[in-house]
């Protein structure tokens, strides 16, 4: 490329001169390494393209090769040789001050979740879903967002590029966890918040910091513009009148380690509610153990979010009961509730300390202990108890809820 033997016939100074670019992206490496280049001759030409660019008033930006594999077309020599290329245009970008675009950090942060063969087909090329990825974190040079590493890691508006199309929004403060609070209306037409948030490694599930309330409209939400969920975090259980602006919605979805840009979008044609929010992007952590006490007090570090499933073996006897409880300020009442009174056993919805729907999962229920499960479905809760099920439908997305046991443990379970 610097010297026009590239297949082009120009070498880069003339094609600089004759391009109104403002930024070139140079992911040169690969194709030296497999030809068995010199490594000081790619230090020197990675120098020289720093320099030439900045000549011609372009904007240099060095972006690291994906990583090679040792089947397919990659070989176990190319491999292991192929971090030394990593490794100087890395140090090229420190000593000159120039951007540099990681992505073989990026895609080798992703193997936590994607397989090796799911990201290189062919050991050395990209998927065309990690090539989209490869390409959105071109942008992170041009965007201010923050990285989260570690489960408790929040990414919120200060410091953040975001861009919304509402015509009809503010910024509150309200205590959430991620910072101040982005407030919008709904409009005519579909509106919403795009925000960008730099995830360190893959990512299997992540947190929206949002207000929980009776007003809530249906939320889509995007990664990359592609769709992740849909949800509607709307109070319709455990106490209503009790607001929750430090909400957390759990997005059940794969993503690379990288820039993604979070979207949240109000689904007009079939909400009922008025508005919707967005405090930011938290990362929340898997499954996890605890108890509560007899009393009920909770032990745990952790809430119960939509998509988690609550395991336990439980001693049922009349007038036993396991249930969620609402968090949203001191209310801690009852939100889902799996009671046997007598040998009947009723899984059920309540709000505002009253059963809003229920199902009898059995009539004829002796007591004992059974294995037993409460799933968060989507807007659906799904219980197992024994050789019993049942299914009871929401409505709405249940989220950020605690297990009450009475001294019995149990393992939440978060896929």
């Amino acid at each position: 490329m610097i010297r026009g033997t590239d297949g082009s016939g120009k070498t880069y100074q003339q094609r600089l001169t004759e391009s109104a670019c403002d930024i070139v992206y140079c992911n040169h490496g690969i194709n030296d390494n497999q030809t068995g280049k010199d490594i000081l001759q790619y230090r020197k030409d990675l120098i020289t393209f720093v320099k030439v660019s900045r000549q011609y008033n372009a904007t240099p930006i060095l972006v690291t090769p994906n990583p090679q594999l040792t089947i397919g077309l990659g070989t176990t020599p190319n491999s292991k040789r192929f971090i030394n290329f990593v490794n100087v245009m890395r140090e090229v970008a420190a000593n000159m001050a120039v951007d540099l675009v990681d992505n073989y950090k990026y895609m080798s942060q992703s193997l936590n979740v994607f397989t090796p063969i799911t990201i290189f087909p062919d050991g050395v090329h990209m998927s065309a879903t990690a090539y989209r990825q490869y390409g959105y974190n071109l942008a992170i040079p041009l965007v201010s967002a923050h990285r989260l590493a570690m489960k408790g890691d929040n990414a919120g508006l200060n410091g953040s590029t975001f861009y919304t199309n509402s015509t009809n929004s503010s910024i509150e403060e309200h205590g959430a966890r991620c910072g101040e609070t982005f407030i919008w209306t709904k409009e005519s037409n579909a509106t919403g918040i795009n925000f960008p948030v730099i995830f360190e490694h893959g990512q299997e599930r992540f947190g929206i910091n949002e207000l929980y309330w009776g007003s809530s409209a249906k939320h889509n939400y995007f990664i990359n513009n592609v769709t992740a969920y849909i949800s509607e975090p709307r109070k319709t259980y455990g106490s209503i009148g009790d607001i929750d602006w430090d909400g957390m919605t759990c997005i059940p979805k794969k993503v690379f380690a990288g820039l993604n840009v979070v979207g949240v979008l109000i689904d007009t044609a079939t909400s009922i509610g008025t508005g919707a929010t967005f405090s930011g992007v938290s990362l929340i952590g898997g499954s996890f153990n605890s108890m509560t006490d007899q009393s009920g007090g909770y032990l745990a570090d952790d809430y119960v979010l939509n998509m988690d499933a609550v395991a336990l073996q439980y001693p049922f006897s009349s007038g036993s009961e396991v249930a969620l409880l609402d968090t949203s300020g001191n209310a801690n009442s009852k939100a889902i509730s799996l009671k046997l009174t007598g040998t009947t056993l009723r899984l059920s919805y309540w709000a505002n300390n009253a059963e809003v729907a229920g199902v009898d999962m059995s009539s004829s229920v002796t007591a004992g202990t059974y294995y037993t499960t409460i799933k968060l479905s989507g807007t659906d809760v799904i219980a197992v108890v024994g050789q019993l099920m049942a299914r009871l439908s929401l409505g709405v997305d249940a989220s950020k809820l605690k297990v009450d046991t009475k001294g019995q443990p149990f393992h939440v379970i978060r896929r």
